[in-house]
């Protein structure tokens, strides 16, 4: 058994050490509840959606992107994220980066690890393209925080969600709550209960 954080795309499930780790969405997705009234086919389709969006930006941090092959319904939310890193100048130091929290047992993959023009330490920066900006957004970038830093890493205090949308433009949207963590802790407790015990 690799004590390596391990993932498995297809079934969106995270192991360490052969123990299977609740992802920080699944925890969020279960004790929030948002969508509960939307069809579940369309939740779905939009999270497919989604992972390509999520796919070609970060093929496009990676400096990997061939333009030539991208699906046209992608290229505006690219174009999205390229005009946010032109704009705000940030350094990407890690893109689609894998994190766990050994001592909470989730798991779950951040999508940027960016440097802010004028910060000294790395941000976690995560990417929408839904139609609407999830309320969760600030209790998964706190998860993703925390696990990345319990690692003995410095990251900033701030957040950021940016919001790409259909029409090539963005929305930045910064995530200061100090009750974010928290939240998903609760969340993860209720999580525990109704899948543990």
């Amino acid at each position: 058994m690799s004590s390596e954080l391990q993932f498995e795309a297809s079934s969106h499930t995270y192991t360490l050490g052969g123990q299977v780790l609740p992802s920080v969405t699944q925890v969020l997705d279960e004790a929030l509840r948002e969508y509960v009234d939307v069809p579940v086919h369309y939740l779905e389709a939009a999270a497919e959606f989604g992972d390509h969006v999520h796919r070609a930006c970060d093929l496009f941090d990676r400096g990997i992107l061939d333009r030539g092959i991208l699906d046209p319904r992608l290229a505006p939310y690219v174009d999205a994220w390229t005009k946010f890193r032109t704009d705000s100048g940030v350094v990407v130091l890690a893109s689609e980066k894998r994190v766990h929290h050994p001592a909470l047992g989730y798991a779950g993959t951040l999508d940027v690890l960016g440097l802010m023009p004028r910060k000294k330490v790395p941000a976690v920066i995560d990417r929408k393209s839904s139609a609407l900006v999830p309320r969760s957004v600030g209790a998964q970038t706190a998860a993703y925080r925390e696990a990345h830093r319990v690692h003995g890493h410095q990251v900033d205090s701030v957040r950021y969600c940016v919001h790409l949308k259909g029409d090539g433009t963005y929305r930045l949207q910064r995530l200061t709550d100090p009750s974010d963590f928290s939240l998903f802790t609760s969340c993860l407790n209720v999580w525990r209960f109704r899948n543990v015990h």
